[in-house]
């Protein structure tokens, strides 16, 4: 008796299951889309940092010490394995 009630209730889930919408179909994930950030004119990549604070502290630094004249730091997200960190890229003018 107990097995014929394990089958009604599993025909009576399978039917109102047929009886829902179905679920919309999920994209697959995109991978990040390439920045449109171009660094300015005469500015070139000295390295990549993790987070942007070093990235500044280290351009700051180069201005002080007379490396360069000038840096920008742009944010990207790169991805490792599962997660994306945030980095800073370092461009300086000479």
């Amino acid at each position: 008796m107990l097995e014929v009630r394990r089958i009604t209730a599993l025909l009576a889930c399978a039917g109102v299951l047929a009886l829902l919408p179905a679920a919309p179909a999920v994209a697959a994930p995109q991978p990040a889309a390439a920045s449109a950030w171009t660094p300015p004119p005469g500015y070139v990549l000295e390295g990549t940092y993790l987070g942007p604070t070093w990235c500044d502290e280290v351009g700051s630094a180069g201005v002080e010490d007379g490396r360069w004249a000038d840096y920008v730091c742009n944010d990207v997200l790169i991805r490792l394995t599962d997660l994306y960190m945030l980095y800073g890229q370092l461009y300086v003018r000479r």
